[in-house]
């Protein structure tokens, strides 16, 4: 989950706030090393040193200067400095866990439709996480997602084949769609 945030591949969110507060447990995190501990501002005061001057640059954090961005983190990190070890891989679990595109499955599919004027192609993201499975298609700039299944609960099953491209949801007291 860190590495995902780190990399970029998990970060979008509703509220801003939530990726400053996993920026400042990042920073938390590098400060408490075992190796080589160290006072979290050293952290934020050399941010190429300790691998995070990409992070303060994106996000939120994105249409400010480095230095007000690290200004910014002085400041706040004190309310947080004291978070032991398990609070802090909790808080930044349960923070990371808000981002849109946490725990996203995406499955690409191809349907191939046949008419008069011959056949016609249409690509579709399936995405499965935790808040549900959505489709979006591919082949159209800034297409929305679409919900298929919001609450869980009323799913029994779901059947993958990419064979065929194929995905079948089965929901309680209904046929598999």
């Amino acid at each position: 989950c860190r590495k995902d945030f780190l990399s970029g591949t998990v970060g979008r969110f509703d509220n801003p706030k939530d990726f400053a507060m996993l920026v400042i447990y990042e920073i938390i995190y590098r400060a408490k090393q075992p190796r080589s501990p160290v006072h979290p501002k050293v952290v934020v005061e050399n941010p190429s040193r300790y691998r995070i001057k990409s992070l303060l640059q994106r996000g939120i954090f994105e249409e400010y200067s480095l230095k007000e961005t690290q200004s910014f983190l002085k400041e706040n990190l004190e309310n947080y400095e004291s978070l032991r070890a398990t609070q802090l891989k909790i808080e930044y679990i349960r923070t990371l866990e808000k981002a849109e595109d946490f725990f996203v499955h995406k499955l690409s599919f191809e349907k191939i439709y046949q008419g008069e004027n011959g056949s016609s192609h249409r690509k579709f993201e399936v995405q499965i996480s935790a808040f549900g499975i959505k489709k979006r298609r591919k082949d159209i700039e800034n297409s929305h997602l679409e919900g298929i299944v919001e609450k869980f609960f009323e799913v029994t099953e779901i059947q993958f084949d990419h064979m065929t491209n194929l995905v079948k949801i089965f929901r309680k007291d209904d046929h598999p769609e």
